[in-house]
């Protein structure tokens, strides 16, 4: 079973670009500008890992500890992380590759 498979078919193009974002700041509701770009990116480099690893593991018998340990190398990279100061770029451009671990042990 292959998660994407099983919901709903959107394109990403027409699901990021009908994104809005918003923000409260001192109890008001205020706008939020979305880099749709590079959120764009940012799923096309998951999407891409995600069928590479699905490829890799999706086999019974692959060692699924391998992908838990290789997902994980990159999150310890990071530690500690504050999220209260917000995440840096070298950061934002890994989670693709961690979601994508995630997601196929899962799969």
């Amino acid at each position: 079973m292959v998660w994407n498979e099983e919901t709903s078919q959107k394109p990403a193009n027409d699901t990021v670009h009908g994104i809005k974002g918003q923000r409260r700041k001192g109890g008001i509701m205020e706008e939020l500008h979305i880099k749709r770009d590079a959120l764009l990116e940012s799923f096309h480099s998951f999407d891409a890992q995600y069928k590479k690893l699905l490829g890799e593991y999706i086999n019974p018998d692959a060692d699924m500890n391998e992908l838990i340990q290789t997902t994980a190398a990159i999150t310890n990279k990071f530690k500690p992380l504050d999220c209260g100061s917000g995440w840096g770029e070298e950061v934002k451009q890994q989670i693709p590759y961690i979601l994508a671990g995630v997601f196929t042990v899962f799969t």
